[in-house]
């Protein structure tokens, strides 16, 4: 899953706790659209890591200072 996918899981979470008429069911969909937002940003992370990651294997392929 990339972070699009995650996002779109924060904004489905984030309706239903829009349309949730009990406090307690909201308030869950609230959390759940939170730790979706959290993981969608990690995914974000982890791809910026990984691109800076290949350019320097790119740059140095054997690993030598």
């Amino acid at each position: 899953m990339g972070a699009e996918d995650y996002r779109e899981l924060t904004t489905a979470a984030r309706a239903a706790a829009a349309n949730e008429p009990l406090p307690q069911r909201r308030s869950r969909h609230e959390q759940s659209a939170e730790r979706w937002e959290e993981m969608a940003r990690q995914a974000e992370d982890t791809a910026e890591r990984k691109v800076i990651n290949e350019a320097g294997k790119r740059a140095n392929p054997y690993g030598q200072r």
